[in-house]
């Protein structure tokens, strides 16, 4: 006799912090635009209260002060976003800052159109290469000290003093919106980190406990001191985790991620994306800083190495796996931003879960259900001609002012098919990983909070166990293997044809060289037969 499965429920809240918000290092200036993040606040207090879930996470972006990901520009396809959420205690060994600055590389452009007047070489390193050349040097010593100090700038790198509500409040007084928002404050000396939960939830019921997770309670993830363990090698291991934390009133927890130096973590639960920085860059060679938009951008697949401890403590905290009964594991992800950090945290959950935890003892019970809740999620604007990051709105489609509906709607289910198919299918399918390609999965996303008839795309036909989307992505590998290799092979055909030019110039010049000798040899023996002649 068959019973009914059990439902396990997991909220996932990402990354809503102080440094997304007004007062924080990437908050927007316009105080009228923290009313949704106020909304998106009261809305978990409310969804956490009605759907009683079994354990709700907190996730925060967590980076060491020079990581790979961190910059004074925003450049999305090359991994690097201006600097925030930094712990100042970790440091990736490196000495200062890890990239050349903005101030320096506008400060070479601003030399290159002075001496060359060219807009088609655009290329940092390419300017730098000409403007140096050592038959016809045309920068100053002048200008590239002037360069070297702006290389080392650090003003662009400063933590901000921390901050507390009443300095918000008296930063923003004249504007009585944001007054509004935040006059329920328990503690208007509360301190405002960037690290921290959002300063709206003191407002709110979750105060408490908020304040307990901002002050390092109910933190799970790595079992280590993570800054005593900073390197830029390759992760080769599994990590260990603190999976006997107790969360707090038996249920709330927060998960850092980004902590690995050369890694990056956009999804709640693993580390899936790794920046190359170029060491042979000439801002490296000359200035010890690397070029960000040298950077090459490496898409990991699903592994237990990457993981950030999130799925170990649900599975170890629910007890999944322990018992004969059928599973329903329902994760529900929400926060900042839904097409960032929200998405990948959905889809590289989707991943792990099937290429990995699905495959474990006892697991074959358990049916992971994943849903993710736009309205209760707010986007980042990228009108970026790259499929998987295109997304030109800054709020949910229910709040209705992105004007037409359909067209977000539509752009959504194209963003989620367009990630899916770059950092899911086309990584996934080497059979050598560990549990193998995905097969299916189980996913929602919704615009409003209803079961019935909110959702806004069931998307179990894009299956990764069909086999026309696995030969694709295969086929797409199997490309992109063999267009690296030729761009090596041109690479080392090219640098052959110069060595041989040198060597044709430098046999060439010994020639010429000798010929001059045996001249003015030949000419001297006539002068002295001339003179002796005499």
């Amino acid at each position: 006799m068959s019973t009914q499965p059990v439902d396990k429920n997991v909220l996932i809240v990402v990354d809503l912090q102080n440094c997304f918000i007004q007062g924080g290092s990437l908050g927007e200036q316009d105080v009228e635009q923290l009313t949704k993040y106020h909304q998106l606040v009261q809305d978990i207090e409310t969804k956490i209260k009605i759907k009683n879930y079994d354990l709700v996470v907190f996730s925060k972006d967590k980076h060491p002060i020079n990581h790979s990901s961190l910059t004074d520009e925003i450049d999305t396809v090359h991994g690097v976003y201006p600097h925030h959420c930094r712990d100042i205690k970790c440091n990736c060994n490196e000495n200062g800052s890890t990239y050349f600055s903005k101030k320096a590389r506008d400060k070479v452009r601003e030399l290159f159109q002075k001496y060359y007047k060219d807009d088609k070489v655009t290329s940092t390193d390419k300017q730098l290469e000409l403007l140096l050349n050592e038959e016809n040097r045309l920068m100053s010593k002048e200008e590239f000290k002037e360069i070297e100090i702006l290389a080392n700038d650090k003003t662009h790198e400063k933590t901000e003093d921390p901050i507390t509500i009443r300095n918000l409040l008296n930063k923003y007084k004249h504007q009585y919106n944001f007054y509004t928002l935040i006059k329920d404050y328990v503690n208007k000396e509360n301190i405002v980190k960037g690290l921290d939960l959002n300063y709206l939830f003191y407002g709110t019921e979750l105060a408490r406990v908020i304040d307990k997770l901002n002050n390092g309670e109910g933190e799970i993830g790595f079992k280590y001191n993570v800054c005593s363990n900073l390197t830029d090698l390759e992760i080769e291991n599994e990590p260990k985790f603190e999976l006997d934390i107790k969360p707090i009133d038996g249920k709330y927890v927060t998960i850092p991620k980004g902590q690995r130096c050369n890694y990056e973590s956009y999804s709640s639960f693993n580390y899936h994306i790794k920046i190359k920085k170029n060491k042979e860059s000439m801002t490296k060679k000359l200035f010890d800083k690397y070029d960000s938009s040298m950077n090459e951008i490496e898409k990991l697949p699903a592994h237990k190495k990457y993981s950030t401890g999130l799925f170990e403590y649900i599975i170890k905290y629910l007890k999944l796996g322990q018992n004969e009964e059928n599973v329903n594991l329902n994760i529900n992800v929400c926060g900042l931003v839904t097409n960032i950090c929200v998405i990948n945290t959905l889809q590289q959950g989707i991943a792990l879960w099937n290429s990995v935890y699905s495959k474990e003892r006892g697991m074959e019970k358990v049916t992971c259900n994943f849903k993710l809740l736009e309205y209760m999620s707010v986007p980042l604007s990228l009108p970026i001609n790259t499929p998987y990051l295109f997304y030109p709105y800054s709020d949910s489609i229910s709040s209705n002012v992105n004007g037409d509906e359909e067209e977000q709607i539509k752009n959504l289910k194209r963003l989620f098919d367009a990630k899916f198919h770059s950092d899911i299918l086309s990584v996934n399918d080497d059979k050598s990983v560990i549990g193998g390609p995905i097969t299916k999965y189980h996913v929602s996303i919704h615009r409003e909070d209803k079961d019935e008839d909110a959702i806004l795309l069931e998307l179990p036909k894009l299956s990764g166990g069909k086999k026309s989307i696995r030969n694709k992505a295969k086929t797409k590998k199997v490309a992109e293997k063999k267009a690296a290799t030729k761009k090596v092979a041109e690479k080392k055909a090219a640098t052959k044809k110069v060595a041989e030019k040198k060597a044709a110039e430098k046999k060439a010049a010994t020639k010429k060289a000798a010929e001059k000798k045996a001249a003015t040899k030949k000419a001297a023996e006539k002068k002295a037969a001339t003179k002796k002649a005499l």
